[in-house]
């Protein structure tokens, strides 16, 4: 027997109370409201609420801090104190902030904002820079950054436990440098073991020590391909925009000596593939009026950094050299856009002047080395010293760094800092110990940990001599194999030629292995002037007496085939295009931009969700949209929606710093639309380059008419609903019946709180 009366008796006196009541929990969500002070400030409400007062619904069940919701909320900056006594700032509203005694910055401060200031948070932190090991009282995130130790709120740099200890002790670290779940075994400091997320066993400890549980690392090289991070210079001189395409861009340094004085030069390689080999290859070239040595002084080392602003280092090896205005530890950058020269960075040294300078473009940083002490020089984006690494022996102040002690070019690849190591040169024969390469690994934040030091190739001497040219410049190819430049060096300050040959090695079996080929540079055997880097079909060398002879004399650029060779099948760029004047000995480092293959990729856009927002008809549709950003190099800044018809989006307009290989999510309210049916979306997107693409994409809509409970299909939920559901109340039926709502072959309490839930919503 039915109990029809007794449950319509407790239905009718749920749906009063629901009627009653001022919302359904499950109706509150996130709305943004219109207001004057705020532009939009997010309030929990009801749907027809937020309609109500012109706001915008975000669906039920959403908050004010849920991360697709766009408007201010009313929470701000809240300084309250834990009970350690330290301070400590959260977003919090007002009532919150309160109840914890805490200072309140209103609606919208946020935490890292200048006025928030928080009472004591700082504590003794010791890290080291160029000048040393030093002390200050910083919070805590700032100690990390520095790499430092950090002691605590309160703690000051006087304090007895403070040992800020210029040679910290090693000991072995079980570490998961990869996140592979493989430990290994290395020896490192205290600090540098927990930045690595690993256990550390004490100072003085051993990997071979029996109580140690993971098995020591075997340092292996890395075939992947080399780091394209070179972006391309857009300069508005009219000399550059009236000749350069988006093809192949070489940059090349020159002795204030070379005929013309430009000691900066920017080749357009765009016709490279046409050129003829083993003659003059006529191409654009570009020099700023200011690339003098007037301004940069005597410069050798190269690099370019994402948005294809060059940088160059001081150097005192063309014999006759002029300093710069920044001295003999000058970085110079070269604007991207204005071709303006300025003083990147300016290094301690008297007068040893410094040898190569290599971008990262994974942690956005650069590498210098210093021939006055023998240190790498870690610089951040802005030119300051973010710390040093010394290969060898500490500096004892008698400059230059003394072979053996002298790092040259540098490169990072696959997570590790590579470098060469001028241990000889024909002034200075050996004898015994050949010039090397060298890689250090890199920490999470880009910092060399020496304690990884590994030395991954001796270079073959010169000739049946015992000694070589140093290596001056190295590269990783789009391979994976390392391109190795030697220079003719005697010494620090002394240049000279034909004693200077291009390796290529290739990672094998864990090791760097010389690839048998024939690299002939110049018309006199090995006239590598120490620059190298590549293209898609060719290696490119500084180059030294490419020709010789009346109205045909080169000095300047080789690019030689991959597979090796000579002049002879060679492109060849004279550097300023002059054919009578020898340039011996004034040819500098290289770097190539690669072409600009596209521009950039298109985002991917789709619909994340689409829900019902209104009842009547034209229809409103919330839209959840998602964006990926497939682009390798450019982060997009804004997306513009547009739509066919009368349609509209609301917003339409997007600002974004979607980074390349990330996604987001954007929030819209479609209004006007046919219900049910599909609809493109057309949208533009800009790019942090200034470059645009256009994409579309459709979206099926929901059909707005159908609810859930309506089981009438009158486009509305109320007692007429409720009456037919009560009237098949307890029935079984597998095959469907009017009542089951959620589909699960029964009408009952499941049903029935669907249907109360959905009460008097509308479509």
């Amino acid at each position: 027997m039915k109990t029809t009366t007794n449950i319509t008796t407790i239905c009718t006196t749920l749906l009063l109370g629901a009627l009653t009541a001022d919302a359904m929990a499950t109706d509150l969500g996130a709305c943004c409201v219109p207001d004057q002070d705020y532009g939009y400030l997010c309030q929990i409400l009801n749907l027809e609420d937020c309609h109500a007062l012109g706001g915008y619904f975000y669906g039920a069940g959403t908050n004010c801090n849920s991360p697709s919701v766009e408007c201010v909320t009313l929470q701000g900056a809240c300084c309250y104190q834990l009970p350690d006594g330290s301070q400590i700032c959260d977003d919090l509203e007002e009532e919150a902030c309160v109840d914890l005694a805490g200072n309140w910055f209103g609606v919208g401060v946020d935490c890292n904002d200048p006025s928030v200031e928080c009472g004591e948070v700082n504590g003794a932190c010791c890290w080291e820079d160029a000048s040393g090991w030093q002390c200050m009282e910083l919070e805590d995130y700032k100690c990390e950054e520095l790499g430092g130790t950090w002691y605590g709120v309160g703690v000051d740099c006087t304090d007895p436990a403070v040992d800020c200890d210029p040679e910290p002790v090693d000991g072995a670290c079980c570490a998961d440098d990869d996140y592979d779940g493989q430990y290994w075994c290395v020896i490192l400091t205290q600090g540098d073991c927990f930045a690595a997320n690993g256990f550390w066993y004490g100072p003085g400890s051993s990997c071979s020590d029996p109580f140690i549980e993971c098995e020591t690392a075997t340092v292996l090289c890395d075939p992947e391909p080399g780091a394209m991070c070179a972006g391309r210079p857009n300069y508005t001189d009219a000399g550059f925009q009236a000749y350069f395409g988006g093809g192949d861009i070489a940059v090349e340094t020159a002795s204030p000596a070379i005929t013309g004085g430009f000691v900066l030069t920017v080749f357009d390689l765009g016709d490279a593939a046409g050129a003829p080999t083993d003659s003059h290859f006529l191409l654009d070239r570009y020099s700023h009026a200011s690339w003098t040595q007037n301004t940069l002084g005597s410069i050798f080392g190269l690099t370019v950094d994402g948005d294809g602003a060059i940088y160059v280092s001081a150097t005192k090896s063309w014999y006759m050299d002029v300093m710069g205005s920044a001295g003999w530890g000058g970085v110079y950058r070269v604007d991207p856009v204005t071709s303006a020269v300025t003083t990147f960075a300016q290094l301690p040294n008297s007068g040893s002047s410094l040898g190569s300078i290599t971008f990262d473009c994974e942690h956005d940083q650069f590498f210098v080395t210093n021939f006055e002490d023998g240190k790498v020089y870690r610089l951040d984006m802005n030119g300051n010293t973010l710390g040093t690494y010394d290969h060898g022996t500490p500096f004892n102040g008698s400059a230059p760094a003394q072979l053996g002690d002298r790092p040259f070019a540098v490169e990072v690849h696959a997570g590790r800092l590579y470098y060469s190591l001028w241990n000889d040169d024909q002034g200075s024969p050996s004898g015994t110990l050949a010039n090397e390469i060298w890689s250090v690994e890199l920490d999470f934040a880009g910092a060399p940990v020496a304690s990884t030091a590994l030395l991954e190739i001796e270079l073959p001497t010169f000739y049946s001599n015992s000694w070589s040219s140093p290596v001056s410049d190295l590269r990783f190819t789009g391979e994976g194999t390392m391109l190795l430049a030697e220079r003719s060096l005697t010494s620090i300050d002394f240049s000279g030629a034909h004693d200077a040959r291009l390796f290529e090695y290739e990672c094998q079996d864990g090791g760097w292995v010389q690839m048998p080929k024939t690299f002939e540079v110049g018309i006199i055997p090995n006239s590598v002037s120490g620059g190298v880097d590549f293209t898609s079909d060719r290696y490119w060398v500084s180059a030294d007496a490419m020709h010789l002879g009346s109205a045909d004399t080169m000095y300047g650029m080789q690019g030689l085939p991959i597979a090796g060779g000579s002049t002879v099948d060679s492109l060849l760029v004279d550097y300023q295009d002059n054919l009578t004047n020898q340039d011996k000995t004034l040819l500098g480092d290289l770097v190539i931009i690669p072409e600009d293959t596209a521009a950039v990729v298109c985002p991917e856009l789709w619909d994340l969700s689409v829900d019902c927002v209104n009842g009547n008809p034209p229809y409103d549709y919330a839209i959840t949209l998602g964006v990926s950003n497939w682009d390798p190099n450019a982060t997009i800044t804004h997306i513009d929606l547009a739509i066919v018809g009368s349609a509209t989006l609301t917003p339409s307009s997007f600002n974004l710093n979607l980074p390349p290989q990330h996604g987001w999510s954007l929030n819209t309210l479609l209004d006007g639309a046919v219900n049910g049916q599909e609809i493109c979306i057309d949208a533009l997107v800009t790019f942090a380059t200034g470059e645009v693409c256009e994409t579309t994409f459709c979206i099926d809509l929901p059909d707005c008419n159908t609810l859930p409970a309506d089981i009438n299909l009158d486009g509305v939920v109320n007692v007429d609903d409720l009456m037919i559901l009560l009237g098949s109340f307890g029935d079984d039926c597998p095959d469907g019946c009017p009542g089951d709502i959620d589909g699960d072959g029964a009408v009952n309490v499941d049903d029935l709180m669907v249907l109360l839930s959905a009460f008097a919503i509308s479509r």
